[in-house]
């Protein structure tokens, strides 16, 4: 066994969960970032408008995504590149349910995949003013270059999980949700358990 897992990060264009206009994806084999893939995603029908809002934190507009693949098709390369790897996200009820809207607004059924938050896996090592991805991979001493652009966050989000599972000696995901008293959760057509924490806390003292 070895820490393989797919980051995964979002972005949207508007305030609406299933609004998906870019996809990021980092693939990690043994501890090592192995690859990494993503780009403009059209949304699904009638989750289209930009935001003012939206647009300024991440730069994409109506007009960038017109011709870009559709959620359905995104939908099925994501499964192809993720294979059977655990999906590793910072705020995992963001970007899963980003993920599920799209699914629902489309009308396509759930990928299948067990996935982890590394919000809950930060929260549960540190004591932190806030649990948001810079302070988390600061603190793990990974770099963030750049805000809300998808392959830099879903970059940042494996390599905290990396660092986290070298403090803790865990070899897989399983073993590092296990160490930080995390439960992985699961997407699959028809069912969804969202990721929670079920241990005591390993943070620090004050």
């Amino acid at each position: 066994m070895s820490l393989d897992f797919t980051a995964l990060d979002f972005a949207t264009a508007s305030t609406q969960p299933g609004s998906v206009c870019a996809v990021g994806l980092v693939r990690v084999r043994d501890g090592q970032v192995a690859g990494k893939s993503g780009g403009l995603v059209r949304p699904p029908d009638g989750l289209g408008e930009f935001t003012e809002y939206q647009t300024s934190l991440h730069g994409i507009t109506a007009e960038m995504v017109a011709a870009a693949p559709t959620w359905r098709k995104v939908t099925v390369w994501i499964e192809q590149y993720a294979g059977e790897d655990v999906l590793v996200c910072h705020d995992a009820a963001f970007t899963i349910g980003v993920l599920r809207n799209a699914c629902a607004a489309d009308g396509i059924p759930l990928p299948t995949a067990d996935f982890l938050c590394t919000t809950f896996l930060a929260r549960q090592a540190f004591r932190l003013p806030s649990y948001r991805l810079p302070f988390v991979a600061d603190k793990c001493g990974v770099e963030l270059a750049g805000r809300h652009q998808v392959l830099i966050n879903a970059r940042a989000a494996a390599l905290v999980a990396v660092a986290l599972a070298r403090q803790h000696g865990a070899g897989t995901p399983g073993e590092l949700a296990e160490a930080l008293g995390v439960r992985m959760g699961r997407i699959e057509p028809g069912c969804y358990v969202p990721a929670s924490r079920h241990g005591p806390a390993n943070r620090p003292g004050p």
